[in-house]
């Protein structure tokens, strides 16, 4: 079967992924500062998500098991795709059979250091033509599953707390603090997918 190099599609599903959780970030900072209920939002976003997640995982396995080439580009690439697949799912699959977002948050948080580690080694061996940019994305997208954790607690922490005012300012900076990663991470990989897209088009895969 031959392989079918997929990285622009999934650079446009990262950066979809990236936008949609700075919406929903800036969206539950919003509606927990006016002290409404944040169900509606996070179901929204998971139910968005899933697919998206989904197709993500399907399309780094693919690329892991596929691979052609020497090197270690499908470890570097589809390890982290792989990772951030597994996040999104364990998010929905909390949302879907009503457990608490605090152990989607532990697993986002293990993955998103692992991702932090596997950019910082590649900047190390200088497996990219832009080794600062790829850095910058995996840093990004790293810190953005690390904080899903007080991410995590802080949703459980709002939806336990009945429409009490005390302790707000942790939660509201929390969802304020992923949203602001989230829009750092979907920018380094804008800068990333305008290149990739005349090159790709250009010289298909």
């Amino acid at each position: 079967m031959a392989f079918i190099d997929d990285l622009l599609a999934n650079m446009v599903l990262l950066l979809v992924v990236g936008i949609a959780t700075a919406v929903f970030g800036f969206d539950l900072w919003y509606r927990t500062r006016r002290g409404e209920s944040i169900d509606e939002t996070i179901s929204s976003y998971l139910n968005a998500a899933f697919p998206v997640g989904l197709v993500i995982l399907i399309f780094a396995l693919w690329g892991e098991f596929t691979w052609p080439l020497p090197g270690s580009y499908n470890i570097v690439f589809y390890d982290g795709l792989t990772f951030l697949g597994i996040s999104v799912l364990t998010w929905w699959a909390a949302h879907r059979y009503s457990g608490k977002f605090l152990y989607a948050g532990v697993v986002s948080a293990v993955l998103g250091i692992l991702t932090v580690y596997y950019g910082a080694v590649s900047y190390e061996l200088g497996l990219s033509q832009e080794p600062i940019v790829l850095l910058a994305l995996y840093v990004m997208y790293g810190l953005t599953g690390l904080f899903s954790l007080p991410l995590g607690i802080a949703i459980d922490a709002y939806r336990g707390s009945n429409g009490k005012r005390e302790g707000m300012t942790w939660i509201l900076a929390a969802f304020a603090f992923l949203a602001v990663i989230a829009v750092l991470a979907a920018l380094v990989n804008m800068a990333l997918v305008a290149p990739t897209v005349s090159a790709h088009l250009m010289h298909p895969p």
